[in-house]
């Protein structure tokens, strides 16, 4: 299994219980795909550098977890199709480094 860090950016106009829904079924798929969560960093509403669907400020949350590369194609394909997250990143986190390092493309 390898460490990742996952940035999660929703849009800050859904209700505030919807909001934590999202959070929470994104920890339920992370599970569901073998992930263990680690840490969970709620960072709250924050300006953007700039506009993303027309929004000005977005809701973020931070995940560091364990799971297996294969899990990662799939939290990434449903988030991905999700209309109320704006952006997501997800990179290998060394802790000891205290450096993330992006995810290498698969190869075929």
């Amino acid at each position: 299994m390898n460490k990742y860090e996952i940035v999660f950016l929703v849009d800050p106009t859904i209700e505030d219980s919807e909001v934590e829904n999202k959070f929470t079924s994104l920890v339920e798929l992370m599970k569901t795909q073998g992930a263990q969560i680690i840490d969970s960093i709620e960072w709250g509403k924050r300006k953007l550098a700039y506009s993303i669907k027309k929004k000005e400020t977005g809701i973020y949350r931070i995940y560091r977890f364990d799971a297996k590369p294969s899990a990662i194609d799939e939290i990434e394909r449903r988030l991905r199709i999700d209309e109320q997250v704006m952006r997501f990143m997800i990179v290998l986190y060394d802790p000891e480094a205290g450096v993330m390092k992006k995810i290498p493309e698969p190869k075929e």
